[in-house]
């Protein structure tokens, strides 16, 4: 060895030695506690907080260079009470003193224990973090220099840290705008090595407790995460998170949820709340027995947030997540109704309301496409819908009848006219657009198609029309106006169907197709009020009947006759209608008006073969009684409808009264009464034709009024038409 060589070494050993010397020297007379004041200056400075030290900074030399700090908090925000926003019971972290010569800090491990976060939102909305990330926005801020290629687009300062341990810690979340205080207890956070723009794995564990609710729970989080060069903002991907949650205020007590992400980010940007943002793509959520998936960004936080996405929920088993959440499915006529359903959309939500865009949707058979949308305009919501739907069945999802009710029988209905039919203030205060199309339609055992819909409301007037279908071979249409402006709510109604094939309609309407013909009605009808019984009563109108080629049951002209012959010799008592076989008739034709609630018609004519018949009368719609007059005589014409009137053609006239109510209407001719008009020459022939002619009448006033009704639809079911005929 040359004697430069060993004066090297031996320079390198005394240099070595006075590093040595000075670093321990360096050691036992620096005490870093002494910068506690710099520090905490510092930290006001950049964020207008108060950090305060409750116990001794300690330096380490071996293995590793260190600084530990304990019972460490920051002050909250302005307006937030006096509290810290943040405390730390222990923190430690070292660094690599060969990378503070490189400039690129290299740190070793950070464990923090037993720390205690507290985020809190005022009512106003406004987060005792804004002015955190506002500072960091500001120009000329150690942020926005990173982001214009300072000190990390230099590589001169460069960070890295081998890795975060959190444990023992809490997490609070008060939001007074919300009215929610969520707290995360026995927190425990770990990372992998963290280097920006590379990607570090992320697991954290957690209880979860809801106050004021029975809500707890346990939290699981796994991710790789990322901090790209334009900070501040966090990246994600491969985000996975489970929770288990129990208690009474969870659904079905119990709820098993897990949450992934194929990419998320989150970004903390510019001033007050509008530049947050929070980006997730390929997001899945799945419990009780449902996957919903999303895609879509939260722009701002409070009434600044935006959320823009596309969300769809996959077909899903309806029933079985009912049960799953410990709620009953309704009982409804079709057992297997709400067996499936999805949707798919693209959603808007803002503090105006929200848009649903794109909707496709599937329940059970039934496909519905169209958007929705609820916006706040003149202190009011205004609610826009366009939906188009293809084949609806109602009647599987009606309640079930009252035979098929469990239980003890519902309680009489004799109190219903003191339950308003329409809420005024709530018709005053609705906006409604609305427009709708369905291809096929079941309601009340009655099929049509090419059903469409619109409907507009604003400002307590409300219109619905027009609302149009094709009917068994006919047309239907239908407009109702409500004008809930004033205090005493006005509405019209006009109804018109033309063509329409009874039979199908009876068949499927009261379930037999034994009546048979073409109806053509057309009614304009107007009423005031909000219950059922002062609507009738100030029910005004016109209203038009037409039935062609029909057949009634329950009419057999000779066999009757043979019977009224047999009771000729008796000469009292009544002839009242029965029902057997049938008869055929021509038209059936009537016009009327509704004045207060009583309808009266002057020309009501049938034309059948064999028969005439005239008549006038009256209903009192809101207690169905009947009062009419029908003047019938049996004709000699094989012609029914476009065949002469009654005016012109000879036959022995019989008047039939017609009285009782709607509900059950009596059809009868006093013997006693006729034979002392016209004379006991006429007997045979009078008896004859009175009881099948109010038969063939009584089948008639059936047909128009849909069966013999009861306060729920009649004795046999039925219905009455429109609730008025």
């Amino acid at each position: 060895m040359n004697k430069l060589a060993k004066v090297g070494i031996v320079g390198a050993v005394v240099a070595a030695s006075l590093a040595a010397l000075v670093l321990g020297v360096f050691f036992i007379t620096f005490d870093i506690n002494n910068y506690q004041g710099v520090i905490a200056r510092m930290v006001a400075e950049k964020t207008g907080r108060e950090l305060s030290f409750g116990g001794d900074i300690s330096l380490t030399l071996f293995p590793r260079l260190g600084v530990c700090m304990e019972n460490v908090s920051l002050s909250d925000a302005p307006g937030f009470g006096d509290g810290p926003m943040a405390t730390v019971g222990t923190a430690r972290l070292d660094v690599c003193p060969l990378s503070l010569v490189s400039g690129k800090v290299r740190f070793g491990h950070l464990d923090i224990q037993r720390a205690s976060v507290a985020l809190r939102r005022d009512p106003s909305g406004r987060t005792n973090w804004d002015d955190l990330t506002s500072r960091a926005a500001m120009p000329g801020s150690a942020a926005e220099r990173r982001a214009g290629g300072g000190e990390a687009a230099d590589g001169l300062l460069v960070l890295e840290i081998e890795g975060v341990s959190v444990t023992d810690s809490s997490l609070a979340w008060i939001d007074r705008a919300g009215g929610a205080s969520v707290s995360l207890s026995d927190v425990s956070l770990t990372t992998g090595t963290i280097v920006r723009g590379a990607p570090f794995g992320v697991s954290f564990q957690g209880a979860v407790c809801v106050e004021d609710t029975e809500l707890a729970g346990t939290l699981e989080v796994s991710a790789a995460a990322a901090f790209p060069a334009d900070l501040p903002r966090v990246d994600f991907t491969d985000a996975t998170l489970r929770a288990v949650l129990t208690g009474a205020a969870v659904p079905g007590s119990r709820a098993g949820i897990l949450v992934r992400a194929e990419s998320a980010s989150v970004e903390l940007r510019g001033s007050g709340q509008a530049g947050h943002t929070l980006r997730v793509d390929g997001l899945t959520v799945s419990g009780y027995g449902v996957t919903a998936r999303a895609s879509g960004s939260v722009t701002g936080v409070g009434s600044a947030a935006r959320l823009t996405a596309s969300v769809g929920v996959d077909p899903f088993a309806v029933r079985q997540t009912l049960a799953a959440l410990g709620m009953d499915a309704p009982r409804m006529a079709d057992p297997a109704a709400l067996s499936r359903a999805g949707a798919t959309a693209a959603l808007v939500v803002d503090a105006g309301g929200f848009d649903v865009r794109e909707l496709e949707a599937v329940i059970d058979d039934t496909a519905v496409s169209g958007s929705f949308s609820r916006r706040e305009r003149e202190g009011s919501a205004r609610y826009v819908l366009r939906l188009a739907i293809t084949s609806l069945d109602l009647d599987r999802y009606l309640p079930l009848s009252k035979a098929e009710r469990p239980g003890p029988p519902p309680a009489e209905e004799g109190l219903r006219d003191a339950v308003p039919l329409m809420d005024v203030a709530w018709l005053r205060g609705l906006s409604l657009d609305l427009e709708a199309t369905v291809q096929s339609l079941r309601f009340g055992g009655v099929r049509m198609t090419d059903v469409q819909a619109a409907a507009g409301a604003r400002h307590g007037l409300v219109r619905i029309s027009p609302v149009k279908a094709a009917l068994y071979g006919g047309q239907a249409a239908l407009g109702l106006t409500v004008n809930a402006v004033s205090d005493h709510p006005a509405s019209d109604l006009i109804v018109g169907v033309e063509r329409v094939d009874v039979c199908g309609l009876s068949r499927d309407a009261w379930g037999g197709g034994e009546y048979q013909g073409v109806l053509t009605l057309n009614a304009a009808l107007g009423c005031q009020g909000t219950r059922r019984e002062a609507m009738l009563r100030s029910m005004n109108g016109r209203f038009t009947l037409g039935l062609s080629d029909g057949v009634f049951p329950g009419v057999d002209l000779m066999g009757l006759a043979r019977t009224a012959q047999e009771r000729r010799a008796q000469g009292q008592g009544s002839v009242e209608a029965a029902d057997t076989d049938s008869t055929r008739f021509g038209s059936i034709t009537a016009t009327g008006v509704v004045s207060n609630g009583v309808l009266r018609s002057r020309d009501l004519e049938v034309k059948a073969p064999g028969l005439r018949a005239d008549g006038q009368g009256s209903v009192d719609l809101p207690s169905g009684r009947i009062d009419s007059l029908i003047k019938v005589k049996l004709v000699p014409t094989a012609q029914g409808q476009g065949g002469r009137s009654s005016d012109n053609l000879y036959g022995v006239m019989v008047p039939i009264r017609v009285t009782g109510t709607v509900e059950h209407p009596r059809y009868r001719v006093s013997i006693q009464e006729y034979i002392r008009v016209l004379g006991g020459a006429v007997l045979d022939t009078a008896e004859s034709v009175v009881e099948g002619v109010s038969g063939v009448l009584k089948d008639v006033g059936k047909a128009i009024v849909g069966g013999e009704e009861t306060r729920e639809g009649g004795a046999d079911g039925k219905r009455s038409f429109f609730g008025l005929f």
